[in-house]
């Protein structure tokens, strides 16, 4: 197994009990997935597997290490065209990105965070543009579709509420463009696969309906394994999902956090899929924390396979958690809501949606409950939480969330060759160095990244 997979302390011992169904996915002694796993291991809705490695199968996986500027959209848009492998690291402070950087034709890539790299927008909701927006008291204004009109810039709304929230942000910014909207991090699309996220926060300008940008809309994206991420006051969506016409799209989303803050304005709605016909996605939510300030969508979509597995809800004040609409089906098992949370499954009035769950957690009615004798099961192995235990795991140190930093234990290939082991180590300016220094060193004519903890 090359060395860039993370392997966790087991140190960490939280007594937990988990049971395997039907067979135990990799994990360390903490929980976390070494590996990916799920429907983004998955080729065929039968479990055919997918070889997802995230560049690390390449003969000589190429890599680099980025620090931020304050101005890094299109450096990171650069490095990942360019490389196989990109280390975002935090040392020298945030990632700062203009606008939303579109990723396409990707392929075979891990994007990976270290030293607490955040990767934030540039614009954001300031106090004095919320307090305005809280003046206007905007909730006056019809949502639904047919009720809205024309911006000064010209551009057709179909909403009441988002028309006159987008006029007074022209107003108060002055940028009849709306150049703001596309304030988000990542988009990707049907021509990215094998991609692997991990270990990155992302922060947005903060929630409000505007009809703008996700902090990651993965628009087609397949085989993607986003894992051990935050996620923070996007402002369409934290992480939505879909899009991919004509073909199944297998992700998983895992050990992540999604919240939202003060800075929040309105529509704060975490995750959705699918937001058009004839796209089925099959879809991993696993040991995942939906937090304070979160509404919806965690998740809700149309034409989805969703597996929601052992994830923790703790977000009081929301209005619903887990939603289905229009041809979606959902096995949903071990998942805990805090009390208080509200309607934490809501199967939607499709008579094709179809679920099953099973030992939740404060999910009232739903807690035990399916609507078909289909089978919904999974073909793939993962790991089961007792549910009593599963906001312990998830809150520990060790995770959900960024939380891999003080468990990296290097970045380069590892090697069977004993020679190669023992060969010279020079750095980047040809002077003979340790094999274990810390930095870019070449061995045997091929560079890697080491860090040392």
């Amino acid at each position: 197994m090359r060395a860039l997979r993370l392997f966790l302390s087991s140190a960490l011992c939280l007594g937990m009990m988990a049971i395997t169904m039907p067979a135990a996915a990799q994990t360390d002694g903490a929980g976390n997935n070494l590996e990916p796993f799920g429907w983004a291991t998955c080729s065929t809705p039968d479990g055919t597997a997918y070889a997802m490695n995230g560049g690390e199968g390449n003969d000589n996986p190429r890599r680099t290490v980025l620090y931020a500027t304050g101005n890094d959209r299109q450096k990171v848009v650069n490095a990942i065209s360019n490389f196989d492998i990109i280390i975002l690291d935090g040392s020298q402070g945030d990632f700062v990105f203009d606008k939303s950087a579109t990723i396409s034709n990707a392929r075979n890539k891990t994007i990976l965070g270290r030293n607490n790299a955040r990767l934030c927008t540039q614009w954001v909701l300031t106090p004095e543009i919320k307090a305005a927006l809280e003046a206007a008291n905007l909730d006056q204004y019809s949502t639904q579709a047919g009720s809205g009109g024309t911006l000064s810039n010209g551009k057709t709304v179909g909403e009441a509420c988002e028309l006159h929230t987008r006029q007074l942000l022209i107003d108060l910014t002055g940028d009849s463009q709306e150049n703001y909207r596309n304030a988000g991090i990542f988009i990707m699309n049907s021509s990215d696969e094998n991609i692997i996220i991990r270990n990155l926060t992302f922060v947005g300008p903060g929630s409000v309906d505007i009809g703008g940008a996700d902090l990651i809309s993965n628009n087609g994206g397949t085989h993607v394994w986003i894992d051990h991420c935050e996620f923070i006051d996007g402002m369409d969506g934290n992480l939505d999902s879909g899009y991919r016409e004509g073909n199944p799209q297998f992700v998983t989303y895992s050990w992540n956090v999604f919240r939202y803050t003060e800075r929040s304005f309105s529509h704060p709605l975490s995750n959705g899929i699918f937001w058009r016909d004839n796209n089925l996605q099959y879809v991993t939510f696993a040991y995942n924390i939906w937090g304070n300030g979160c509404k919806g969508r965690m998740p809700w979509g149309r034409g989805m396979r969703l597996h929601a597995l052992n994830n923790y809800y703790n977000c009081p004040n929301n209005n619903f958690c887990i939603g289905l609409a229009d041809g979606s089906q959902a096995l949903a098992e071990g998942n805990y809501a805090e009390n208080g949370v509200k309607n934490p499954f809501r199967p939607g009035n499709g008579s094709d949606n179809l679920y099953v769950l099973r030992q939740n957690v404060n999910f009232g009615t739903y807690s035990n409950k399916k609507n078909t004798d289909q089978s919904l099961e999974v073909p793939y192995p993962y790991t089961f939480f007792s549910p009593e235990q599963v906001p312990e795991i998830l809150q520990a140190t060790q995770g959900a969330g960024a939380t891999l930093d003080n468990v990296l234990t290097g970045i380069k290939e590892a090697s069977n060759d004993k020679k190669e082991e023992k060969a010279a180590c020079y750095n980047a300016a040809g002077q003979l160095i340790g094999q274990h220094t810390q930095g870019i060193i070449i061995k045997s004519g091929k560079s890697f990244y080491n860090k040392q903890i």
